[in-house]
């Protein structure tokens, strides 16, 4: 990537209620924001929250 460059990226949930995470990169640096948590609907038995997908965040650790 190059360098001082800003990323914005959305990593769900966009144009739905909850399940949203926004992410910017700068470098090294991650910021996460607005990340959202919903509560699961009657069909989920057993769900006590719906998070967003993080798999990203483990790839770039790699």
């Amino acid at each position: 990537m190059a360098k001082n460059r800003v990323r914005a990226i959305p990593l769900g949930g966009v144009g739905e209620v909850g399940r949203n995470m926004w992410v910017l990169e700068y470098d090294d640096e991650i910021l996460i924001l607005d990340c959202g948590v919903m509560f699961p609907d009657a069909d989920m038995l057993g769900v006590d929250l719906v998070l967003p997908d993080i798999t990203y965040f483990a790839r770039e650790v790699q």
